[in-house]
């Protein structure tokens, strides 16, 4: 059943707590304010005052120089005279001296001296490939001329490819008596030779195949 009365008494409560609410909170929330104290490091000038800064003179008296005694100059070294005569190079020289054929009691002799094998003259070493490691060698097959010039060369067994190329360029530069038959100089063929490569490390001591 609606009270008037009690209507009245439940409302005039609720307005006194929120209003007794709203005062206890504002005195909780009011604090008085007080001013922080800035850092020294967030301070700077923004016109500073420029001072002048007085130069004093100062004399420097400069330290005494010693007397320093100029060393003898070197001795000279003595120069090989340029101008001496210097020999020439050895050379292989082939001399073939014709013999003329002998008279017996008048009657003229012909001497036909016999079968002569070829007989190397000059022989050229081969140079060592810069791509080497180790020591090696190629077999060479060439024909020599009536004039002991080797031709046709070409190669065999070699222990790498890099020791062909040396090796033909070694023969080419040979130099042979040639064979000889009845006194007169013949062509040979099928002759092999074996260039060997002879590869040393820093101590002259022989790298292996």
């Amino acid at each position: 059943m609606y009270s008037p009365f009690r209507f009245l008494m439940s409302s005039t409560g609720g307005v006194v707590m929120a209003f007794g609410l709203g005062l206890s909170m504002m005195a909780m929330i009011r604090v008085e304010f007080t001013p922080s104290e800035k850092h020294k490091a967030a301070q700077w000038l923004i016109n500073p005052i420029v001072e002048d800064i007085q130069i004093t003179s100062r004399e420097i008296t400069p330290p005494e120089l010693k007397t320093v005694e100029v060393p003898p100059p070197p001795p000279e070294m003595g120069f090989l005279d340029t101008n001496a005569p210097s020999e020439p190079p050895a050379q292989t020289v082939e001399i073939i001296i014709d013999i003329p054929d002998p008279m017996l009691d008048g009657v003229e002799v012909n001497i036909v001296p016999d079968e002569q094998q070829e007989q190397p003259i000059v022989r050229i070493p081969p140079i060592m490939p810069p791509r080497a490691e180790k020591s090696g060698r190629c077999e060479v097959i060439f024909d020599l001329n009536a004039n002991g010039a080797p031709m046709n060369v070409r190669t065999g067994f070699c222990s790498a490819s890099y020791f062909k190329r040396p090796s033909i360029r070694s023969v080419q530069g040979w130099k042979y008596r040639p064979r000889r038959v009845g006194g007169e100089a013949v062509v040979k063929t099928g002759m092999r030779e074996v260039i060997v490569f002879d590869l040393r490390d820093e101590n002259g001591r022989p790298i292996p195949e």
